[in-house]
């Protein structure tokens, strides 16, 4: 129990940064580039399942399970864009700040 009252305390006592501009370096390359890989990954499957779901949905039509995999697709499209933008603007911050 006193291992998790510390950790609620120390929870409740963290540095908050309201902006990626005020956050420190160091948590911009862990944010980053984990997210970069992650975007990737998502991007390279929605980049290879999307065209053949384009090929069977133009000769067969939709159904229910289409629909529901179209939608699967556009969550991961969504997804990957998330993940890009975090990477990117945690990238662009850390060039700024040691080669800008």
């Amino acid at each position: 129990m006193q291992l998790i009252n510390k950790f609620v305390k120390y929870w409740y006592d963290r540095n908050i940064y309201p902006t990626f501009r005020s956050t420190p370096s160091w948590l911009l390359a862990i944010l980053g580039g984990p997210a970069s890989v992650v975007a990737f990954y998502l991007w390279v499957i929605v980049g290879i399942v999307t065209p053949e779901y384009l090929k069977v949905v133009n000769n067969y039509g939709f159904d229910l399970d289409g629909v529901a995999l179209g939608l699967f697709i556009i969550f991961l499209a969504s997804a990957g864009l998330y993940f890009s933008a975090i990477a990117t603007r945690a990238g662009e911050l850390l060039y700024r700040r040691y080669f800008g």
